[in-house]
């Protein structure tokens, strides 16, 4: 199960453990980065005011990737190939590997207007067909993340950087 009904439910380490499968599978999908984007919950996470007090924060036990409909590693692997040398293993259209505890899904999401669901195969994994995608993918900038590898960050359409973790 990847989702669940209340903040409660989810376990204290989900969102470590998602970060860590993003920090694994991003370096290795380095041949799609023209073509991905991180949505959902951990980029609301990286999106969200840490001083919100109030707020209990952002929680996800997954990654969801935007991706391109055109996207292709050419003759040189899959993602799910390259994805696969790093234990992740599919499993009801998803990719899934264990982080401590937790199992963590690597999701792929895009569009195809004027479809509003559906499913699309895309290089070799299953993206689920969802509206908005290609505007996550048209705002993104490319930065320097924080631990000094080239990361895809997400940019406000007024061009500040809308996350702490891009420089």
């Amino acid at each position: 199960m990847s989702k669940f009904g209340t903040f409660s439910e989810y376990p204290r380490p989900s969102l470590v453990s998602a970060e860590g499968a993003l920090l694994t599978s991003w370096r290795s999908l380095e041949r799609y980065h023209d073509d991905l984007v991180l949505v959902g919950g951990l980029a609301v996470h990286y999106l969200t005011r840490k001083d919100a007090t109030r707020l209990p924060g952002a929680v996800t036990v997954d990654v969801d990737f935007g991706v391109t409909l055109g996207a292709s590693g050419g003759q040189y692997g899959t993602i799910k190939s390259d994805l696969a040398g790093l234990g992740f293993i599919a499993e009801n259209n998803r990719l899934v590997r264990k982080f401590g505890d937790i199992r963590v899904y690597l999701d792929f999401l895009t569009e195809d207007p004027p479809s509003q669901t559906g499913t699309r195969l895309v290089d070799d994994v299953v993206a689920s067909v969802i509206p908005g995608v290609n505007r996550a993918l048209g705002v993104r900038g490319r930065h320097r993340a924080v631990a000094g590898d080239e990361a895809e960050c997400v940019r406000r359409s007024n061009g500040t950087k809308a996350s702490e973790g891009c420089v």
